[in-house]
């Protein structure tokens, strides 16, 4: 068995090498190191076996955020201040243009655990993976389709009750299901790159962000911000709240990449 990084972008989500260094294996570990002038940004390290076959990989989120001192309580719910991926829990207000950016973060089709950059993707072409082990080997691959992106789909890949092995958010977290967003009161204010909601006297950014339709469109900065809960909502659809001068639940196809905020797993 042998490790590699996959993929790593800096807090902009550009290309950069040495996010993270030094990948492999030792008596059955993956180990990295970070660089002496480690900089914010993510990277994807995976376990290859002898025929160089993904067999798992590890988001690496690098950034200088410690989520136990620093989340929104949304009604008793501790909340992450940021989506995961983003480097910024909001951007600089003087400079919108320039660091909205900082706010978005990694993208994920509803049950999935790989986190997906467009930009990266070297196929967004394919039509349903066979199923979860193939998609586990392609973390670079955006898979379309009506409905799912695998066939047979099983719907509790993600759970609104407790953690599951394909959660994405890091350990002791977890993607948080609808009813935590209850808790936002009212928008404060609303610009061309976000809204600003108060949550028991806290101050909330959404930015619009980035998502990627199910049939492999990429939408930027689309007046609109959505995330994946971890809820269902039929068999057809998970559950995700859109952000847009509004606070709306939405059914959406599986298939769709949204961010995702990650709640405390307690």
């Amino acid at each position: 068995m042998s490790a590699s990084v996959i993929w790593e972008v800096d807090a902009n989500r550009n290309v950069r090498e040495n996010i993270v260094d030094n990948a492999r294996v030792s008596d059955g570990w993956i180990l990295f190191e970070l660089p002496a002038d480690v900089q914010s940004g993510n990277a994807l390290i995976a376990a290859k076996d002898a025929n160089g076959t993904i067999l798992w990989s590890w988001h690496i989120w690098v950034v200088d955020y410690d989520p136990l001192t620093e989340y929104h309580n949304y009604g008793g719910v501790k909340v992450m201040d940021r989506v995961l991926g983003a480097s910024m829990s909001e951007p600089d207000y003087a400079d919108l243009e320039n660091t909205w950016e900082l706010t978005a973060g990694t993208l994920y089709q509803w049950g999935r655990k790989d986190p997906l950059i467009y930009d990266l993707l070297t196929n967004t072409s394919v039509y349903r993976f066979s199923s979860v082990e193939e998609s586990i080997r392609n973390p670079l691959t955006f898979a379309q389709g009506d409905y799912y992106w695998t066939e047979p789909f099983d719907n509790t890949m993600w759970s609104s009750n407790s953690k599951t092995k394909y959660d994405p958010c890091p350990a002791g977290w977890r993607v948080a299901y609808a009813d935590v967003f209850n808790a936002l009161g009212y928008i404060q204010t609303y610009d061309p790159y976000g809204v600003i909601y108060n949550a028991n006297g806290e101050q909330v950014w959404f930015g619009y962000g980035d998502y990627i339709h199910s049939q492999g469109a990429y939408y930027v900065n689309n007046s609109s911000s959505f995330i994946w809960t971890s809820d269902i909502w039929d068999v057809y659809n998970g559950r995700s709240i859109s952000f847009s001068g509004g606070y709306n639940l939405n059914s959406n196809y599986y298939t769709d990449a949204y961010a995702v905020r990650c709640m405390k797993d307690e």
